[in-house]
């Protein structure tokens, strides 16, 4: 089968309507990876005033091994708890599109083998971008040297740089969840069968993104308008006032605590649901032997 381009934009749309609570569900748990992202930047000396100490050190000059070895592991705690984090909510999202019947006790979420080798996989396709990425900057600064005409054809390299690498590896997550293990090159090599369909679905992905990032930026405006006049005024204690209101409102508070992780629960069911869509339309339903992986 083919992949059915309208049909896979919107599906985050659909599992968001069949599965409120999931998503929910999703927005906690992304409020509970902020709480351990801090917690993790905490322990490991990377937040506040010890981590500015240490760059202040080796901005000096001052080499200082403990503060290098704080840093990366900072980074790296960070990292990995990130990467764990998408493989539990990853694996949600793709089993809401892959097995709509199945339980949705937990929002879908589970904590197995299953999690971790998609947390895996998703760590091996960074280091893939990751070179793509050197390649591609390659291109693009050759491009870019050739000056009026080259800045033009720069800029339609880099989006269609990144537009296919989306799209050869947009399979990559849900067949390792549907198979039950890493499948990167058997994944790529499904979607370059139906790269141009992939390459629609992701071009009218990311316009459905901005086009509902610009909506909410205008709304934010429009809520906070008041305050931004106040900003704008050039009044040092009217701006004071106005800082001060923006971050103690109601409208500040909520959306901080409920609003925020909601639309970034939302976000992501947008983003990548349709690839699961997409996989399912080419590659059918799940196999009986890999029924647990939606258990």
């Amino acid at each position: 089968m083919k992949v059915n381009v309208g049909g896979a934009v919107v599906e985050g749309f659909r599992v968001i309507g069949r599965e409120p609570l999931s998503l929910v569900g999703w927005a906690l748990a992304l409020v509970g990876y902020y709480i351990v992202q801090f917690v993790v930047g905490l322990i490991s000396g990377g937040l506040g005033v010890g981590m500015m100490a240490q760059m202040s050190q080796l901005r000096t000059g001052q080499f200082n091994s403990g503060a290098v070895g704080g840093l990366l592991l900072m980074f790296l705690m960070i990292m990995a708890v990130g990467y764990i984090f998408f493989g539990i909510v990853g694996s949600a999202i793709y089993r809401a599109v892959l097995d709509p019947t199945g339980s949705r006790a937990w929002a879908r979420m589970r904590l197995g083998a299953n999690e971790f080798r998609m947390a895996l996989t998703l760590f091996l396709v960074t280091l893939i971008y990751i070179v793509w990425y050197i390649l591609t900057v390659i291109v693009l600064f050759m491009l870019f040297r050739m000056g009026g005409l080259g800045n033009l054809l720069g800029f339609i390299a880099g989006v269609f740089s990144a537009l296919s690498f989306l799209s050869l590896f947009a399979f990559v997550g849900p067949m390792t969840l549907d198979k039950g293990r890493i499948s990167i090159f058997p994944a790529v090599s499904a979607a370059a069968s139906n790269y141009w369909r992939l390459m629609g679905m992701n071009a009218l992905l990311c316009l459905m993104l901005i086009v509902l990032y610009i909506v909410l930026v205008l709304l934010v405006l429009v809520l906070m308008g008041g305050s931004m006049a106040a900003l704008s005024s050039g009044d040092p204690a009217q701006t004071e006032q106005a800082i001060l209101g923006m971050f103690t409102s109601p409208i500040t508070i909520v959306s901080i605590l409920i609003v925020g992780p909601l639309l970034a629960a939302v976000v992501q069911v947008l983003f990548v649901s349709p690839a699961a869509r997409a996989y399912a339309d080419v590659a059918g339903s799940s196999s009986a032997q890999q029924a647990e992986a939606f258990s």
